[in-house]
């Protein structure tokens, strides 16, 4: 069976910026992984708060959705699906 990938999520500890970087590790060994780059979550706190009157769990899924999100995408370059620019 070949080996899986681990999804990792760095955010930041800044108050003013809300934020993450997506990290895709091959479980088979070795230190190198792909990263997402910068994303921004202020956009999606806002709509999200918007919708669902503040309740922090809708919150939080709609944060959790955007993280999966960015994963997805880069599965999409890994596989050629999708220009990394």
């Amino acid at each position: 069976m070949p080996p899986g990938l681990t999804l990792c999520v760095y955010g930041d500890d800044e108050i003013d910026c809300s934020g993450f970087y997506d990290g895709l590790r091959n479980d088979g060994g070795g230190r190198v992984g792909l990263t997402s780059g910068w994303n921004d979550l202020k956009h999606v706190l806002r709509a999200a708060e918007k919708r669902a009157s503040a309740n922090p769990e809708l919150v939080a899924r709609e944060c959790l959705d955007e993280v999966c999100a960015v994963a997805d995408t880069i599965l999409q370059v890994i596989d050629g699906l999708t220009d990394p620019r």
